[in-house]
């Protein structure tokens, strides 16, 4: 396993538990590189993250209160964001893990909220699989997409730092917007 693979499988996990920047940064940046595969990062970017959902899942089923205090820890985490989720479950069970990361709540809030309902540990895996893993080829794949156009007229330097800018924007409106 490369060293790229296994930053992608720790970026998942430490985003799915503490950190607060999403795989999506990493895996969009090797989208970069030319001739870089793609599919190893992302399959360990949702392994990864996985891994931590397990172990978020685990801590709000058995220690919620502390985990729940772990979360307002985050970035851009309060309880009204925490309590979204808790009507998103209530109201689309785990299916609200795909709508989760198309209005910026975290997957660490739906791990620990779907153990602190008493959902199924082996359906909230399963339903993760996609729900994670979805928009990391979406992403990936639009930004390898995008690349391949620009380096017809822009060099490797231009790319990333146009890559740079971008993220730079989004994170800066994300903590605008949610706060940090």
């Amino acid at each position: 396993m490369g060293l790229k693979v296994r930053i992608a499988a720790l970026w998942g996990f430490f985003e799915a538990t503490l950190f607060f920047i999403v795989p999506d940064v990493f895996l969009t940046y090797l989208a970069t590189q030319k001739n870089q595969p793609l599919k190893p990062a992302i399959v360990a970017s949702t392994v990864g993250a996985l891994a931590g959902g397990c172990l978020m899942f685990v801590m709000g089923a058995y220690y919620y209160e502390s985990s729940y205090q772990l979360l307002l820890s985050i970035p851009a985490i309060d309880s009204l964001m925490i309590q979204k989720v808790q009507q998103l479950i209530e109201s689309q069970g785990l299916l609200g893990l795909f709508v989760g990361p198309l209005v910026g709540i975290p997957y660490k809030i739906f791990a620990v909220e779907s153990a602190n309902l008493s959902l199924s540990p082996l359906l909230f895996l399963l339903i993760s699989i996609p729900a994670r893993c979805l928009r990391f080829i979406l992403l990936s794949y639009f930004t390898k997409w995008v690349t391949n156009l620009l380096f017809q007229t822009m060099n490797r330097t231009r790319v990333v730092f146009l890559w740079g800018i971008i993220w730079l924007m989004f994170y800066s409106f994300y903590f605008y917007y949610f706060g940090f």
